[in-house]
């Protein structure tokens, strides 16, 4: 009982750091996009400041589950969109690892290479840069290596998470769905 009390620190420092990276990540995400111009601020504050981001501070293991998600979702749409206009291997070795650091602490970060692909898809849309087919050509390397991991990732979650419950009864599974 003694070190009850810096047990909630250490849980509430680590929810301020998690938020902490993700904050920097999607900053970097909306630089990569944006670049630096005042604009910038009002995503940023906006992401910052919505139901979204404040789940995460509920309790500690919410936090746990979101923050690296959104951290990992912001950091794999910036590798994302600089892979697809540089070329460059290492965004799509890069997006894949925080792809699967996302995945390591929440199942729905399942959609991060698709959300990452309809952002990049989006903003060469409205800028007119490149077209849908050139999203997914240049950034095949990350769609592919993180469509491999996604399936070894479920492959693995099959073995370890008990889903006959949920999975051979049609009604709850449909409820679920639906």
């Amino acid at each position: 009982t003694r070190l009850a009390p810096f047990s909630w620190v250490l849980a509430a420092v680590s929810l301020v750091v998690m938020q902490l990276l993700a904050s920097l990540a999607l900053l970097r995400a909306l630089w990569v996009i944006l670049g630096w111009r005042p604009v910038l601020l009002v995503p940023l504050t906006f992401a910052l400041f919505t139901p979204l981001a404040l789940p995460g501070f509920a309790w500690w293991a919410a936090g746990l589950n979101t923050l690296p998600m959104q951290a990992a979702l912001a950091w794999v749409v910036g590798e994302a969109v600089l892979l697809v206009r540089t070329g460059s291997s290492r965004h799509a070795v890069t997006g894949v690892l925080v792809f699967l650091g996302g995945l390591l602490f929440f199942e729905k970060a399942a959609v991060i290479p698709f959300v990452a692909f309809a952002v990049v898809a989006l903003l060469g849309y409205v800028t007119g840069t490149f077209s849908l087919r050139d999203v997914w050509r240049r950034g095949l390397r990350l769609w592919v290596g993180s469509l491999a991991l996604l399936v070894a990732w479920l492959g693995v979650y099959l073995l370890v998470v008990d889903q006959k419950r949920w999975s051979c009864d049609v009604a709850m599974t449909w409820d679920l769905l639906s």
